[in-house]
């Protein structure tokens, strides 16, 4: 795939979001999109499909979700 396909436009909210999915992925241990495929995992990015399990933050401190 080559970035030219990518039929959007760079925004800086993009960097938050991706700040996000990084922190979620720190905190909970797991990625926040769970698709077997690359296809897959882009299509939920792109509709934020986030899928929370509520076990998952459990351990987590109430302060550090606020943050999330």
């Amino acid at each position: 795939m080559n970035i030219k396909d990518l039929k959007t436009t760079y925004d800086p909210v993009c960097d938050i979001y991706s700040a996000g999915l990084i922190f979620y992925l720190l905190l909970v241990g797991k990625p926040a999109f769970n698709g077997k495929t690359y296809n897959e995992i882009l299509t939920m990015n792109r509709k934020a499909d986030v899928r929370y399990e509520e076990s998952d933050f459990k351990h987590i401190p109430h302060e550090a979700l606020d943050l999330l």
